[in-house]
C-alpha cells in the first residue's frame, strides 16, 4: 500500500510539469524594470562586505580597538590652524525649529511635510506629514562665517547628535559627481569638522546595520529665505553641485550630484526642498 502511494506521488510529479505545459501560452505582460534598492536587504551577510573603506581616513584609537587594532602612532606633523570665530557686536543665537519639506511627485502633485524624528530600521530620518512627528533642530551656525554648518538635533537618534550625511551602501565610492549614481543618506552622525571629507566614524546607519560608512555633519547652508541646501565635500576637497532628493521606495531622503543616473539606477526620486521653519 505505502509501496503504491510513493509510485503514485511519483508519477504525479512528472505528469503535473507536462500538463501545465501543454496549451500554454506566452504571457504577453512585459516586466517592468527591477531596481536595486539603496539600503541592503538583509543583515545576515553584510557584515563581511566592506566596501570602499578610506584607508586614509582617521580613526579614533577606541573604533580601532573595536576592530581588534592597536592605537594610532602620534601624529608629530604640523597641523592646519583652525581659523577663528570673528566677534560680533550683538550675540548670535542659534534657532531651533523643525525642517519643513516640498517636492513634486510623477503625477504633478506637490506633497508637503517635514523631516521626522523617529528613523527607519537603517539610521535614516524619514518623510512624516505632521509636525507632531517632526525632527525639532538647531542650527549651530553663529561661527560658520559663512560655512557649511552643523544642525543639532534635539528630539532624534539621541547616541549620534547631528543631522548629517552618510555614504550611500550602493555607492561605487564616496565621490558626488555628474555622471555617477553615488549618494548619501541623511541620519544621525558624530561631529566632524567644518570643510572636512568624509571620515569613517560613529553614525546612524553603521549603529543599525554594523557596516561601516564615512561621514560629515557640517554640511548645511542657509539661504535667506530659509532654504537649506547641501555641501557634501568629496575626499579630494571638491564640494559638486548637490540635489537633496526625496526616494518614494525607502520613504528617506538622499544627496546626489547626477538625479537622473541615481533614478536610473535606483527608480522614482524627487527632488526635494528643506527650510527651515524657527519654533
Amino acid at each position: 500500500m505505502v509501496s503504491t502511494l510513493l509510485r503514485l506521488l511519483a508519477a504525479s510529479t512528472l505528469v503535473i510539469p507536462a500538463l501545465v505545459g501543454v496549451g500554454a501560452t506566452p504571457s504577453s505582460t512585459v516586466p517592468g524594470p527591477v531596481h536595486p534598492k539603496i539600503n541592503p536587504q538583509s543583515f545576515v551577510a553584510l557584515p563581511a562586505r566592506k566596501r570602499h573603506v578610506l584607508p586614509s581616513t582617521p580613526e579614533t584609537n577606541a573604533q580601532r580597538m573595536k576592530r581588534g587594532l592597536g592605537p594610532k602612532r602620534p601624529n608629530f606633523g604640523r597641523h592646519k590652524r583652525a581659523l577663528l570665530p570673528r566677534q560680533s557686536s550683538t550675540p548670535c543665537a542659534s534657532p531651533t525649529g523643525y525642517i519643513e519639506v516640498d517636492y513634486v511627485d510623477d503625477a504633478g502633485a506637490t506633497i508637503d511635510g517635514y523631516l521626522g524624528a523617529t528613523a527607519n530600521d537603517y539610521g535614516e530620518y524619514p518623510f512624516v506629514e505632521s509636525r507632531d512627528n517632526a525632527l525639532k533642530v538647531q542650527l549651530n551656525n553663529c561661527a560658520s562665517n559663512g560655512s557649511p554648518f552643523d544642525i543639532s538635533t534635539l528630539n532624534g537618534i539621541a547616541n549620534e547628535p547631528y543631522l548629517g550625511f552618510i555614504d550611500g551602501f550602493s555607492n561605487e565610492s564616496p565621490v558626488l559627481s555628474p555622471g555617477s549614481y553615488n549618494y548619501v543618506y541623511i541620519g544621525g552622525t558624530s561631529q566632524t569638522p567644518s570643510g572636512s571629507p568624509p571620515l569613517v566614524q560613529s553614525n546612524s546607519f553603521t549603529d543599525a546595520t554594523e557596516l561601516a560608512e564615512a561621514v560629515e555633519s557640517a554640511v548645511w547652508e542657509l539661504g535667506s529665505d530659509g532654504r537649506l541646501t547641501s555641501a557634501w565635500v568629496n575626499p579630494d576637497n571638491s564640494i559638486p553641485a548637490e540635489v537633496l532628493l526625496y526616494v518614494p521606495s525607502a520613504g528617506t531622503f538622499t544627496v546626489t550630484a547626477d538625479r537622473q543616473a541615481f533614478r536610473d539606477t535606483f527608480g522614482p526620486a524627487f527632488p526635494v526642498i528643506f527650510k527651515f521653519i524657527s519654533a
